[in-house]
């Protein structure tokens, strides 16, 4: 039967046919796959809460500091001037710097804790981009065949085309062949 076939197609040429091509190899396709279920993991464990960044070893740094540092500075201060430890000029001192301390840890860490939000924020939108960019490749390619002539289909054009030419002499013409 596929000698019959090749035949045929050899006398009469094969129509014009609209053809579809996987555009990637199975290793391809499933490197793919497992590529947006990998980004969809991260995007879902992202968004599910606040992750990364920990504030809390910036601020006890800071509060070690001002213990080990500026606290007994405070203190020398008020006995250079000859005042009492005890007194109340240094706790009020030590209470404001203490305070202020406090003020700009939660400052800083609301700016830390914005940036985070910012950065986690663009994260996403890179995933995200990343994901549809993955999910949105076609798997399959079109292409157009065209139509082939085959034997009897080129003789055919052939004689026609020689009798057009024929036809068109002037000798011819005028001899009242044509």
């Amino acid at each position: 039967m596929p000698f019959l076939d090749t035949i045929k197609r050899g006398l009469f040429g094969t129509p014009g046919q609209q053809m579809q091509f996987q555009r990637f190899t199975p290793q391809q396709q499933q490197l793919q796959n497992q590529s947006i279920n990998q980004l969809m993991g991260l995007l879902q464990n992202n968004m599910g809460g606040q992750q990364g960044f920990d504030f809390a070893p910036i601020a006890q740094r800071a509060r070690s500091q001002f213990q080990s540092q500026t606290v007994p500075m405070l203190a020398e201060r008020f006995a250079s001037l000859g005042s009492n430890r005890r007194s109340s000029g240094l706790e009020g001192t030590l209470g404001a710097a203490g305070a202020g301390l406090e003020e700009g840890l939660a400052a800083l860490e609301s700016k830390y804790n914005l940036a985070s939000q910012g950065q986690q924020s663009q994260q996403r939108q890179q995933l995200l981009s990343l994901l549809l960019s993955l999910a949105s490749q076609p798997a399959f390619e079109s292409a157009y065949r065209p139509a082939t002539p085959g034997l009897l289909g080129g003789l055919a054009s052939g004689v026609g085309q020689a009798a057009g030419s024929f036809a068109s002499l002037p000798l011819y013409q005028y001899l009242g062949l044509l």
